[in-house]
């Protein structure tokens, strides 16, 4: 684990990345804090509903009712949890757009710098390439296109063979790009949970409904 730089870096990942900033240890690449993220998500629900409520006490129309329960529709808590997980996935799309921010400006990062046009890079100069990229960047394993030109240099110091080292770049973009996949299942159940809460809501709704109509009908017979 990196510690906190004392000196001024081109790029410094602990002043980037959303988490870090906050103290906590930043996810790998784009990965996001699920629970940094639920705790935004509560936030802006809470605000959310703090900025609804006082149309909701004068009566205002369906539209700002739907979103709470009791009352005379006698709703569930439902909306409270659809409109809970709405914003959780909301926050947790907000740190990836931030962290892929992060990212894209590692991009842009010259690694040799372009005033050397007729540079070379080969096994003699490899180790000194990382040496420079450490001296300028904090935190460089957690860029991604860096940690890459890090591998490869790193395995042409060692091997020698370019060959080898475009099978190793090959193998580090198939499990990047498995990994970057991988980060989005937790926001793809989200939205799955979202419509399959709305539909919970609806058949409680329903359940109800019919509930007072065998109640009308009752009494109708009485």
């Amino acid at each position: 684990m990196s510690t906190r730089p004392t000196k001024n870096y081109e790029l410094n990942f602990d002043a980037m990345d959303p988490e870090a900033v906050l103290g906590m240890t930043g996810k790998k690449y784009t990965a996001v804090n699920t629970w940094l993220a639920m705790f935004l998500g509560a936030v802006l629900t809470g605000v959310f509903y703090l900025a609804l409520y006082p149309f909701y006490a004068r009566g205002a129309g369906q539209m700002i009712q739907m979103f709470f329960h009791g009352g005379t529709a006698h709703r569930s808590t439902v909306p409270y949890y659809t409109m809970f997980l709405t914003f959780w996935c909301l926050a947790f799309l907000f740190l990836k757009w931030r962290k892929l921010a992060v990212q894209r400006r590692a991009l842009k990062f010259e690694v040799v710098p372009g005033r050397f046009s007729s540079f070379v890079i080969s096994r003699i100069n490899a180790r000194d390439i990382v040496t420079s990229i450490h001296n300028r960047v904090f935190g460089s394993e957690h860029f991604m296109a860096l940690w890459r030109i890090e591998c490869a240099l790193g395995n042409l110091d060692n091997i020698g063979h370019v060959s080898e080292v475009s099978a190793v770049m090959n193998d580090l973009a198939e499990n990047d790009a498995n990994f970057m996949e991988s980060t989005y299942t937790f926001p793809k159940g989200l939205i799955w949970a979202i419509p399959v809460l709305g539909f919970i809501g609806t058949v409680l709704g329903l359940s109800q409904a019919v509930g007072g109509f065998g109640a009308v009908v009752a009494s109708g017979a009485e």
